[in-house]
């Protein structure tokens, strides 16, 4: 298992599973984007190549990697995590496209390389995070080929891979997902409780986990995410104070 400093995969799983899919959902401000960052920030530490995919804008993206402790523009800047917005029209444009080699197409102008394979070299393992994996799902494609063909790409690249979508997989599937839902090896919907306080609950695992949920966190000024009580963790890191900001939708 490959830890991923993400305490509520690592409570499951006991960490992440090399070259799978991990879907996570939930609602907005349920802390999809903060697990994200710590998946990311982990496969730095490990020497991966972390991507991340988002069509968030950049002040909001800093603002919650920031507010988790994460140096987002610093990793950026230096060229240790790859950071890709979708283009404008994305999800329209890949309704508009008739078959799997278009999307291909479509996907490798947007991580903007000639070579995917660049990004994932043997001695550079792939970890890419899709937040959301939404724009892959446009409502016109009723086909599911978007979403399916990018699948196929994560799997064939041996991407160790997180994705989210904005939904409560707890009260139903979703099955415009469907391509997705066959190959991710574990699902979890993470929910709002209260201001600093939130659960994750296990909706699929195709491998044996160490809990099934549900699992509550925090997200912690400073620290990111944490399966502790916040009050322990910020005496054990703060000697005390226990002053936190409010926290921004992440």
């Amino acid at each position: 298992m490959t830890h991923t400093a993400t305490p509520i995969l690592d409570d499951v799983l006991g960490g992440v599973l090399p070259g799978r899919i991990h879907l996570v959902t939930g609602m907005p401000g349920s802390g999809k984007t903060a697990v994200c960052l710590h998946f990311l920030k982990t496969g730095v530490i490990r020497r991966e190549r972390p991507v991340l995919i988002t069509r968030d804008r950049g002040t909001d993206l800093r603002s919650i990697a920031l507010y988790v402790g994460v140096d987002l523009h610093g990793l950026v800047r230096d060229r240790r995590v790859t950071l890709i917005r979708f283009r404008p029209r994305f999800a329209e444009r890949l309704a508009e496209t008739a078959t799997p080699t278009a999307i291909m197409d479509e996907l490798r102008q947007l991580l903007e390389v000639d070579d995917l394979a660049k990004l994932a070299r043997p001695d550079t393992p792939l970890r890419i995070a899709i937040d959301p994996v939404s724009p892959f799902v446009p409502n016109a494609d009723v086909t599911g080929a978007a979403l399916d063909t990018l699948t196929e790409w994560l799997e064939t690249h041996n991407a160790t891979a997180l994705l989210t979508w904005t939904g409560d997989m707890a009260i139903g599937i979703d099955r415009r997902l469907e391509p997705l839902l066959e190959r991710a090896a574990m699902i979890i919907n993470l929910e709002r409780v209260a201001r600093a306080s939130f659960r994750a609950h296990v909706v699929r695992a195709r491998h044996a986990i160490a809990s099934a949920g549900p699992i509550p966190f925090q997200i912690v000024p400073g620290l990111g995410v944490s399966t502790t009580p916040i009050e322990s963790v910020l005496q054990q890191t703060f000697g005390g104070d226990t002053a936190g900001g409010e926290q921004p939708a992440a």
